[in-house]
C-alpha cells in the first residue's frame, strides 16, 4: 500500500516535494535486503521520472529528481527541482526490495499541476528622489513554513549583477550600503524591499532571488524599473462657485512612494481637516486632505492654497481663487 496525495499543485521554477510513504508485507524477516525506489509516468514502467541509474530517466526530468525519504522506513517522498508546465503529469511510484518483491503501485497516481507564474511583482514604479520605496513583492514556493527549510532572500541590480540587498551587508554595493532592507517574511512568501533615501541613479532594473535548503532561483526575468520623479504638485479640487454661509469641502492629494515619509498636506484657510492614505495598485501611496469650512465674502477672490510638503527644502503647491457669492 503506496500513501500520497492524488493531486498537487505547483509553482514553474520553483521545486516541489510529492509526500509519499508505503508498507510492503515482509515475508522474510531474516533475510538481508536492500531497498530501490522508482518514480515513472503513464503507467509505464519504462518512463522514469525517477531512477538511480541516470540514463533511464526521462530526458525533461534528468537532474531534477531525487528521493527524499528513507525507503528503508517506509519514506519514498520525490522532489522535482526547477518545475516545468510540461511536468504536468500523472505519476505513481514503484518499490523493489531485493530479496524480497517489487511492486509498481499503478492504481495509485498523483497528478501534478503546474501554474506559470512564480513571483509578483511590478515591472516599473514612481518615487521621489530623497525619499524612500517600497518594491511590492510575493513569491510561492512550497514548504515555505518549514521550520527546517531555512531561506535568505537578496535583491540584485541586473545590469551590474551587484547586490541591492544581501544578508551579509559587506556584500552590498557601495551604492546602496546602509539604504536597503527586507522588509517582508519569506516564510509567508513577502520578498519585499524597502529603499531609503533614493538617488537619482537608483533607477535599476532590480530582481529578487531566493535561496533555501533545498532550492535557489534567481527571478532575473522579473524585474523592476524605477522612475525617479521630482515633486509634483498636489491636485486640488474646490467647487468653482461658492456661496456664503454653506459647507464647502475642498480636496487635495499627492502620491507618494513611501509610507514612513508621507508628505503633510497643509491648507491655508482655517476650518476642519480629516486627512486619509491609501496603498494603490501601483504600490504607490494616495495622501487626501478633505478642508471643510465655510465661507464668508471676504474670502471672494483669495486663493485657497494646498502646500505638500517633502521634506525641509522641498515643498509643492496647488492653488485655486474662491468665488464667493
Amino acid at each position: 500500500m503506496a500513501d500520497y496525495p492524488s493531486s498537487i499543485s505547483t509553482i514553474q521554477d520553483v521545486c516541489v516535494v510529492i509526500p509519499c510513504t508505503y508498507k510492503y508485507p515482509d515475508t522474510k524477516p531474516n533475510t538481508e535486503k536492500t531497498w530501490t525506489g522508482y518514480w515513472y509516468i503513464n503507467e509505464n514502467d519504462k518512463q522514469a521520472v525517477y531512477d538511480e541509474k541516470i540514463a533511464n530517466v526521462l530526458s525533461n526530468f534528468k537532474n531534477r529528481t531525487r528521493l527524499v525519504g528513507n525507503l528503508s522506513q517506509g519514506n519514498c517522498s520525490l522532489m522535482i527541482n526547477d518545475v516545468k508546465k510540461a511536468d504536468h503529469q500523472k505519476m505513481y511510484f514503484r518499490i523493489q526490495i531485493k530479496n524480497l518483491d517489487n511492486y509498481s503501485f499503478l492504481k495509485k497516481t498523483v497528478s501534478i499541476t503546474v501554474q506559470v507564474r512564480a513571483i509578483e511583482v511590478p515591472k516599473t514604479m514612481s518615487a521621489l528622489g530623497g525619499s524612500c520605496l517600497v518594491i511590492p513583492c510575493k513569491f510561492l514556493c512550497p514548504d515555505l513554513s518549514n521550520p527546517i527549510n531555512t531561506s535568505a532572500g537578496f535583491w540584485l541590480a541586473s545590469s551590474t549583477t551587484d547586490f541591492v540587498y544581501h544578508t551579509d551587508s559587506s556584500k552590498v554595493a557601495e551604492q546602496y550600503k546602509g539604504r536597503t532592507q527586507l522588509i517582508g517574511d519569506l516564510k509567508k512568501g513577502n520578498c519585499s524591499l524597502k529603499i531609503d533615501h533614493l538617488q537619482y541613479n537608483d533607477n535599476g532594473p532590480f530582481y529578487f532571488r531566493i535561496e533555501m535548503t533545498n532550492y535557489n532561483f534567481s527571478f532575473i526575468e522579473y524585474k523592476v524599473s524605477i522612475a525617479i520623479l521630482v515633486p509634483e504638485n498636489p491636485s486640488l479640487r474646490v467647487s468653482k462657485v461658492v456661496r456664503v454661509g454653506e459647507n464647502v469641502s475642498a480636496l487635495c492629494s499627492v502620491n507618494h512612494s513611501c509610507i514612513s515619509h508621507i508628505p503633510p498636506l497643509t491648507w491655508n484657510h482655517k476650518g476642519s481637516v480629516t486627512n486619509h492614505v491609501e496603498l494603490l495598485s501601483t504600490g504607490q501611496w494616495n495622501v487626501t486632505s478633505v478642508l471643510k469650512f465655510i465661507p464668508t465674502i471676504s474670502d471672494n477672490t483669495k486663493n485657497l492654497i494646498c502646500t505638500a510638503e517633502y521634506n525641509l527644502q522641498n515643498k509643492s503647491q496647488s492653488s485655486s481663487t474662491l468665488d464667493v457669492r
